[in-house]
């Protein structure tokens, strides 16, 4: 059975530079090159001929996609993936969407999956139980990253359902111009490029790239094909988006909460029996967080306690998890993350963040960071925080009565991690961590920002 090595010319066959939005569809309907297409033998390749006049497969319609071989054949992946889809027929048109899903799955998934054996698919189950589920009904994660996602209707539904590609979206994937999609309507399948916004715009554009019939065998069979060149634009956009700490859509356990990466915001559901007070903490710091007008912050934009539902907050904007990878961006972060302190420690009612780590900070669009999750933020008094690991965190933040000292050496220890990926940080950026970080009394949070804001004017103006 030559399966795998089959698989392994489709995955290593060259690969062009990422095309731009009006080539997609030409890029699609490009013909499978002979070195590529899928051998079998005579015999199995005469199983699929279908001589029926009203949905025939005819030996043009599988050299398509394979070819006849006198020794070779790639039996397990025709059975198990390409078989399948081809001789599986479309359900009853006055099905329902949920009747659909294995054929989509069939069609579109099964072969994503195989190709991509690091990939993994998602399927939003919840889509009718909250107006708030902003995920979209299949997507495809590699590197934590949804490159390729899909909405779907049953075959009489009046609704746009293309519109729900670009509503369940927040562009958070530069530099990548665009990732990929599909809407399916039964049968009817469209593929997307959802492009990055226009300045002064919030949600992609969309253009359709290529369209398919799947009631037909020929057109699944052409679906085949287009899949196998969509898996090519995949692996292209997800190199250039790169790797993200934390997946979308992938449900993430914590103790006592469960966090999930929409489409347009963080979604967080807090179990036990304090699921009600972390939702009311929650409440109380971001009113405290508006009126203070803190910068460079998320913000709570719903959030519910009931007995059906649970307790349940969403948060936006959701940002890119991602790490500063130069030192102008590490200095653009702590700049960001220390305009958010300076108003913060210094209002009527001081807040203090306590757990600020690479992870809690995120990337909007340019140079703009984001401080995140304040779960174990407090104002006055505070409280010794004994859950927080000491290895990440101050060790004021351990005592009764602390103050904004924890987050500065939170903001020290950042420059101090980002050392390890970052290699060329100047012995100034360097020192300013150590300041923070080792000082005592520690620096102010408006002194803090000072010294970094120097440096930063200082090295745009060498042009490093």
């Amino acid at each position: 059975d030559a399966s795998a090595q089959v698989l392994d010319r489709l995955r290593k066959r060259s690969k062009p530079s990422l095309p731009n939005p009006d080539e997609l569809a030409a890029f699609l309907e490009q013909s499978l090159a002979d070195d590529i297409k899928i051998p079998l033998l005579r015999d199995e390749f005469d199983t699929f001929l279908i001589p029926d006049f009203k949905d025939p497969c005819t030996a043009e319609d599988l050299e398509i996609l394979f070819r006849v071989s006198n020794a070779e054949s790639a039996y397990s992946f025709i059975t198990s993936v390409l078989g399948s889809a081809i001789m599986t027929s479309s359900p009853p048109l006055d099905g329902t969407e949920y009747s659909f899903v294995t054929f989509w799955d069939i069609n579109i998934r099964r072969f994503l999956e195989t190709f991509f054996s690091s990939g993994r698919s998602v399927r939003n189950t919840n889509q009718h139980m909250s107006t708030n589920n902003m995920c979209p009904d299949f997507g495809f994660i590699l590197n934590q990253v949804c490159p390729f996602r899909g909405e779907e209707k049953a075959p009489h539904s009046r609704e746009e359902v293309w519109t729900e590609l670009v509503d369940k979206i927040e562009w958070t994937y530069d530099p990548a111009p665009y990732v990929l999609g599909y809407y399916a309507i039964g049968p009817s399948l469209t593929y997307v490029a959802l492009c990055r916004p226009q300045l002064g715009s919030h949600k992609p554009d969309i253009i359709t790239i290529g369209t398919v019939d799947l009631s037909l065998r020929k057109e699944r069979i052409c679906n085949l094909q287009i899949l196998i060149n969509l898996c090519t634009i995949i692996e292209l956009i997800r190199d250039v988006i790169g790797w993200r700490e934390t997946a979308e859509f992938v449900p993430i356990e914590r103790e006592n909460k469960t966090i999930c990466i929409t489409g347009t915001s963080i979604k967080k559901t807090y179990h036990g029996p304090d699921g009600e007070q972390c939702i009311q903490k929650l409440r109380n710091i971001y009113n405290m967080l508006r009126s203070e007008h803190v910068p460079n912050v998320d913000d709570l934009i719903l959030s519910y306690t009931d007995n059906d539902r649970g307790c349940v907050a969403y948060l936006a904007p959701k940002g890119m998890s991602v790490r500063p990878n130069t030192q102008k961006e590490l200095l653009e972060a702590i700049i960001c993350v220390l305009e958010a302190l300076s108003v913060m420690h210094e209002a009527e009612m001081p807040i203090f963040h306590r757990d600020i780590r690479w992870p809690n900070i995120v990337r909007l669009h340019g140079s703009q960071w984001m401080l995140i999750d304040w779960d174990d933020a407090s104002s006055m008094p505070t409280r010794a925080a004994s859950h927080l690991e000491r290895a990440n965190h101050a060790p004021e933040v351990f005592n009764d009565d602390h103050k904004g000292e924890v987050d500065i050496w939170s903001v020290g220890k950042l420059i101090k991690d980002a050392a390890v990926w970052i290699l060329d940080l100047s012995a100034d950026v360097v020192e300013r961590g150590r300041w923070m970080w080792e000082t005592k009394p520690r620096p102010t949070a408006v002194d803090a920002l000072k010294a970094i804001q120097d440096v930063y004017r200082t090295m745009c103006d060498q042009k490093i």
